[in-house]
């Protein structure tokens, strides 16, 4: 019997519709240092698609600057 064991990411950003912090757990993928690439996860906040780089914890089309590590709350 083979047992699989996925490695999940915690990444925390803030929605754009409701305002909140959210945490978010996301499937360990392959390392990337590029920011722009960016994943779809669905935000349990709004329940809408968001698109989140693994790298900074940013949305597209997101102006604002975030000091969002992945796995730490943002300091406000």
């Amino acid at each position: 019997m083979a047992v699989l064991i996925l490695k999940m990411d915690k990444l925390i950003f803030r929605c754009t519709r409701t305002g909140m912090n959210v945490q978010i757990h996301i499937p360990d993928a392959a390392p990337t240092v590029d920011p722009d690439i960016y994943e779809s996860v669905t935000c349990p906040a709004c329940t809408r698609i968001h698109l989140v780089s693994r790298t900074t914890g940013r949305m597209l089309g997101d102006n604002e600057k975030q000091n969002v590590v992945r796995g730490e709350k943002p300091s406000n």
